[in-house]
């Protein structure tokens, strides 16, 4: 019984059968009100599932659309019974004004919906990922930084910040197989800018090296090795605006200017880029790629 009365009331409502008055206020406005003030966000704690979106969405358009189909059509009773148009474009405006509120409230739900409203940036993600691949730590004297793992994207720039954290630093010891050859130069330059030595007493391989021959003072645990090799110059690898010829050169001239004889370079850059050649202690001494061999005396 209560079901037919109910269905009843709606049914009237939608066929405009309720006097003006009471489908404006009572079925359009007083509803309105109630869901526009209602702090659905302080409802939500995690994302929004989007079926859920979805539904709360479409249910509250159809909702929508029964107010307002019902309103409009006691304003047409109203306004034949009555003659006055004033109520009627009143219920109008206030129509339009619940139209706005609705595609409001809409969005502000959407914000919920699918991911949390405070997603990373791609950017911010991207910095950790790289950062992730290298580690950077001071000693307890705090004037020795030891660098760790990829010359990764970012690293010079987190280097630059990290010099300014701690000043007193001397000695970088490096231990790395390389990565971003552009990182490895702008490392270089920052150490060169603070007259800052380079230590190795693990593998310095491939763009590592172009790190640790920008030292002040160059040294090698008992253990160290450096590796090097030629650029990789097959068509197979080329990259769009880059001379791979011309990056080696500028390197080869960095690495002459850093003191090391042209007899070792030969040997570098006309070796096969397919593997990594370790010289011996006699000749990174000799050829001034190295200072001076010695016991590791750095403690983290």
């Amino acid at each position: 019984m209560r079901y037919i009365v109910a269905m009843t009331y709606f049914t009237q409502h939608w066929m405009g059968l309720h006097s003006f008055a009471r489908s404006f206020w009572m079925n359009f406005a007083t509803p309105r009100i109630v869901l526009w003030l209602a702090p659905f966000g302080d409802w939500i704690s995690g994302p929004l599932p989007v079926w859920a979106f979805v539904l709360l969405t479409s249910a509250d358009i159809l909702f929508f659309t029964w107010q307002t189909i019902g309103v409009l059509r006691s304003g047409e009773r109203y306004f034949a019974t009555r003659g006055s148009m004033a109520p009627v474009w009143g219920a109008y405006i206030a129509i339009g004004v619940a139209t706005f509120a609705l595609a409001v409230q809409s969005l502000t739900l959407y914000r919920f919906t699918g991911m949390p409203p405070d997603t990373e940036l791609f950017t911010t993600r991207m910095n950790k990922q790289h950062a992730a691949q290298y580690s950077l730590e001071v000693s307890a004297d705090g004037l020795t930084a030891f660098l760790d793992g990829t010359i990764a994207l970012g690293i010079s720039r987190n280097m630059g910040a990290y010099l300014l954290a701690h000043s007193n630093i001397e000695t970088l010891v490096v231990t790395s197989k390389g990565g971003n050859i552009y990182e490895a130069r702008g490392l270089a330059k920052i150490l060169m800018d603070n007259d800052i030595g380079t230590h190795v007493v693990g593998e310095c391989s491939s763009a590592c090296t172009i790190v640790y021959l920008a030292g002040q003072t160059r040294t090698m645990g008992p253990l160290g090795k450096l590796g090097f090799h030629a650029y990789r110059l097959d068509s197979s690898t080329s990259m769009p605006n880059v001379d791979i010829e011309n990056e080696q050169e500028r390197d080869r001239l960095f690495f002459s200017q850093r003191a090391v004889n042209q007899d070792f370079l030969q040997k570098i850059f006309t070796r096969s880029h397919n593997s990594i050649w370790f010289p011996d202690t006699i000749e990174l001494l000799t050829s001034g790629a190295v200072h001076k061999i010695s016991d590791d005396p750095f403690r983290r």
